[in-house]
């Protein structure tokens, strides 16, 4: 019994169950595809708190770094009061979009994210935070909307896990962003109005060495209000594979920091590679039509190989393919751009979707269009001369072929036959060798 316990344990695969998530929402996402791995409430729509300068960097990184900004007091008016953070810029000082783009990461500066969008806005705040939307919108950051550029309080600006996750992954891919974010220090140069250098760290202690420093980490940013409590987003990456960890509404530092490890550690070791080849989906016919008419045939299949992150408890026969929202036909001429989405068959005809939105290459094929009182072949027509030629050859073929099959099942039966009779007279031979073999052998007992 022993010995079959430990045979059992070594033969199935170890997984260790998902990560407990004290955070109010979070999501683990693959960077490479955007497979979610792990959610939680990924669709509650929260505060991002200063995880609103992703975008808002975002935006800023297309614009050369060494482009001068002109802090105006109508840009720092939304912080009269105190009580934010600030790099301390003052009206009329001179700095560099690069410069501000570090405040706003690294110290969650507030000033350098208002002069940013007041100066990309073309001097009004209000149309870069239009200009957010957009992009919000662009990406499919359907749960998103943005009122300033900062994160500050407002009702009316919010985000989800999963659009703060499929940001960070756009954002990613973009060089200009990326060498931002990864940099967990700056120095500031002097300004006319401030002597000194500026001396940043990255306040989220993931990224750099701290009790909660995280083995592989490319970036990080947090952001904290009294409504949104603690929020993160973190990045890493390991064996060439990068994931991003979103925690939203942790109630400490210590919670997000827990939680995101967590994530990434479940990530980097409960997953393995696995290539969804197109074959596997096979092809999906739809009729063409144009008119009413069928004018052709179009062939659907999977565009390319598809590489997702398995679950190592995961059987990969498990893993299929289906296409969404096929139509019944297409209308020859009509754009089309259709999808499909590679799922896990937990069986009871439940589904786990583990990758969305997969591209479908669509091939049309033609076909002949026959109209009412007219014939049409794609080889011959049988009103030339010739035609009527070709139909009796074909009968003539397809006589001889059956005469053929008639003469093979004839030579079959009769072959048949004449092994019947010689099994027969062996038969017969062998029952008369027999009976006189008796005979001679009573002779012999008698005499």
């Amino acid at each position: 019994m022993l010995a079959l316990m430990l045979f059992i344990s070594f033969a199935l695969p170890v997984f260790a169950a998902p990560p407990t998530i004290n955070s109010e929402a979070a999501l683990l996402m693959d960077a490479a595809t955007g497979q979610v791995l792990y959610a939680k409430n990924p669709d509650s729509r929260l505060y991002p708190a200063s995880l609103t300068t992703i975008m808002t960097a975002l935006i800023a990184s297309e614009t050369p770094g060494d482009t001068k900004l002109s802090v105006t007091s109508t840009a720092l008016e939304p912080l009269a009061g105190g009580g934010y953070a600030t790099i301390n810029l003052r009206a009329g000082e001179i700095l560099t979009l690069q410069d501000a783009i570090y405040a706003m990461l690294l110290r969650s500066a507030n000033d350098a994210a208002l002069v940013v969008a007041e100066y990309l806005g073309g001097d009004s705040v209000s149309n870069f935070v239009d200009e957010m939307n957009a992009k919000a919108q662009e990406l499919g950051m359907t749960g998103t909307n943005f009122r300033n550029p900062t994160g500050l309080h407002s009702e009316q600006h919010y985000t989800t896990a999963h659009d703060m996750a499929v940001l960070m992954r756009h954002a990613m891919g973009q060089p200009a962003f990326m060498a931002y974010f990864n940099q967990p220090r700056y120095t500031m140069p002097p300004t006319q109005l401030h002597m000194e250098e500026r001396y940043m760290s990255t306040k989220c202690l993931m990224h750099i060495q701290s009790a909660y420093f995280y083995e592989g980490s490319t970036g990080g940013k947090i952001g904290r209000t009294t409504p949104a409590r603690y929020t993160l987003v973190q990045t890493a990456e390991r064996n060439g594979r990068h994931l991003i960890a979103v925690v939203l509404k942790g109630e400490t530092d210590g919670t997000i920091y827990k939680d995101a490890a967590a994530l990434l550690d479940y990530g980097f070791s409960e997953f393995t590679p696995y290539t969804f080849t197109p074959d596997k989906l096979g092809s999906l016919k739809v009729p063409v039509t144009k008119d009413g008419v069928t004018t052709g045939e179009a062939t659907l299949a999977l565009a390319q190989e598809v590489s997702i992150l398995l679950r190592n408890d995961y059987d990969p026969i498990n893993v299929k393919a289906k296409a969404r929202e096929l139509p019944s036909t297409i209308v020859e001429g009509s754009s089309y751009e259709y999808t499909a989405y590679l799922y896990y068959d937990v069986g009871d005809g439940t589904e786990e979707v583990l990758l969305d939105d997969i591209k479908l290459d669509v091939t049309v094929t033609p076909v002949a269009v026959t109209t009412p009182g007219e014939t049409t072949s794609p080889t011959t027509d049988p009103n030339k001369t010739g035609g009527s030629g070709i139909k009796i050859g074909k009968f003539l073929l397809t006589f001889l072929k059956i005469i053929g099959i008639i003469v093979a099942i004839l030579i079959i039966l009769i072959v048949l036959f004449i092994a019947f009779l010689y099994f027969y007279k062996q038969y017969r031979r062998r029952k008369r060798r027999k009976a006189r073999e008796r005979m001679q052998n009573r002779r012999y007992r008698n005499y």
